[in-house]
């Protein structure tokens, strides 16, 4: 099996046909950062830090004005 340009860069040992965990919705991916790193930094734009728990704060912020 020839590799795609793209696979070349990434790790040795991974095994691209491994299944995929099953899915899941975004949400619970950023809840459980926020459990597990409350404070640590998820985004760093132009200076402003954001954390984990403040992501998901304003994340459900905006979804409640959805």
């Amino acid at each position: 099996m020839t590799a795609e340009l793209w696979e070349r860069s990434y790790p040795k040992g991974v095994n691209w046909g491994e299944p995929l965990p099953p899915p899941e919705p975004v949400e619970r991916i950023l809840e459980r950062a926020a459990e597990r790193w409350p404070e640590r930094t998820a985004c760093d734009f132009y200076g402003r830090r954001i954390s984990f728990a403040e992501w998901l704060r304003l994340a459900r912020r905006v979804a409640k004005g959805f």
